[in-house]
């Protein structure tokens, strides 16, 4: 498959699939996948992958999960707001 054609296929996933969810009422947005993969989805802080395992370096956090998981879990958390908990 040429260059323009593989632009072209992932341009078209990207029409349907956002125009069968706004049928839908699902919101859609686009996230820029830049790092998702290297930072931690539970601390917010840069680890190592090696291959498809992602490991946190931050020492109270420790989490191992595969880097595609992670990575989701990173682009899902995009637009989450995180509100202050008053005691």
């Amino acid at each position: 498959m040429s260059t323009w054609q593989i632009h072209w296929f992932f341009s078209r996933i990207i029409q349907l699939s956002t125009s069968i969810a706004r049928r839908n009422g699902i919101r859609t947005e686009i996230v820029n996948p830049y790092k998702t993969s290297k930072i931690c989805s539970t601390c917010g802080k840069e680890g190592s992958r090696k291959s498809k395992k992602f490991k946190c370096t931050h020492h109270l956090c420790k989490l191992q999960l595969d880097s595609d998981l992670n990575a989701a879990r990173n682009i899902g958390n995009v637009n989450r707001k995180c509100y202050p908990v008053q005691l």
